[in-house]
């Protein structure tokens, strides 16, 4: 099951970092721990025990913990509600220990808050209290919720539409080496967006966000090594980018992989091994690749032929709305 921080990223168009349970030792993202802290010795007690994947004896500890008030611990156990850890995803549980967390001022809780009252669900949609929250994480120094204020400017969504608000948010994410604020500050200086567009500092800034593992920054990057836009066109290092983030199931770069194996762009052609990737990005729900799947079934390329199949994906793709594909059952009609 998807977790509600999975949608609620989605929801908002902001592919921020995610709220799994963090590996032991790492810190909660965007906050630290006062000390001492109420509970704080069976908090750590409870991240041996996950360590040595004793998830009953972590949750114990936790939920002891968090009674007694400590924050890290009401995070974790709203990370384990959430995730179904035990067993049973209780959304309902998450929401009511972040709650706690956030009134005790955690960045993280009221940055969650913040998106869980975005997409609605577990709570009715809110906007306004939505972006309270945001900005209330923003001020604690959360980066995501930085990030995600700058999303909201970006598309316009929630906040009026602004270039340079948006450039203000991301570059104070960037400035924690948060990747999702890189990745957008990047885009900024690509499109020219509250911001001379600079080519080069939008190449720069893209790797950066995607060598700290953002999907769509590697595929942006790979973009930009490919048509030469801001470094020396490369076409093998293009590819390159587009592994790394196809590795991470990425539609894009799923796509992408596809069509230069496909057609012989950094590597020798070799259709047949194309429209595999192709053909996992359509599945994914690539519409261009929906497309350029169905092009390679008409056409027999690395597929044996096959027009009804070829048909099945441009109609998925043209029920999307994307024009090629609708053309493309015009023409098969005839």
């Amino acid at each position: 099951m998807r977790s509600l921080f999975a949608t609620v990223v989605l929801a908002v168009v902001a592919a921020s970092a995610g709220a799994s349970i963090p590996l032991p030792g790492r810190t909660a993202l965007g906050r630290t721990i006062a000390s001492p802290e109420p509970g704080r010795e069976d908090s750590q007690a409870a991240w041996r025990a996950y360590r040595e994947k004793d998830y009953v004896g972590a949750y114990v500890l936790w939920r002891d913990a968090a009674a007694q008030g400590n924050v890290e611990a009401q995070i974790r156990l709203a990370e384990m509600y959430e995730q179904g850890v035990m067993g049973v995803v209780d959304l309902g549980q998450a929401l009511w220990q972040y709650e706690q967390a956030a009134q005790a001022g955690s960045p993280q809780a009221l940055y969650w808050l913040g998106q869980a009252y975005a997409a609605g669900g577990v709570v009715a949609q809110e906007g306004d209290k939505s972006i309270s929250y945001l900005r209330a994480a923003a001020a604690k120094g959360s980066a995501p919720a930085m990030a995600a204020l700058g999303w909201r400017h970006f598309h316009g969504v929630g906040l009026v539409q602004s270039g340079q608000a948006a450039v203000e948010w991301f570059l104070l994410a960037a400035r924690q080496g948060h990747a999702d604020g890189l990745y957008g500050l990047a885009l900024c200086y690509d499109k020219g967006l509250g911001v001379g567009e600079n080519a080069a500092e939008a190449a720069r800034l893209m790797r950066q966000a995607a060598e700290a593992g953002h999907a769509n920054a590697q595929v942006e990057l790979g973009l930009f090594y490919e048509h030469g836009r801001g470094v020396p066109q490369d076409p093998a290092l293009a590819l390159d980018w587009y592994r790394k983030a196809a590795a991470q199931s990425n539609p894009y770069g799923l796509r992408n992989v596809g069509l230069m194996i496909t057609y012989g762009r950094g590597v020798p052609a070799d259709p047949a091994a194309g429209v595999v990737w192709l053909r996992k990005a359509a599945e994914m729900g690539s519409v261009p690749a929906m497309v350029n799947y169905g092009e390679c079934l008409e056409r027999g390329l690395g597929a044996s032929q096959d027009l009804k199949a070829a048909m099945h994906w441009y109609r998925m793709a043209a029920e999307k709305g994307n024009a090629d594909a609708q053309g493309a059952l015009a023409r098969l009609a005839h």
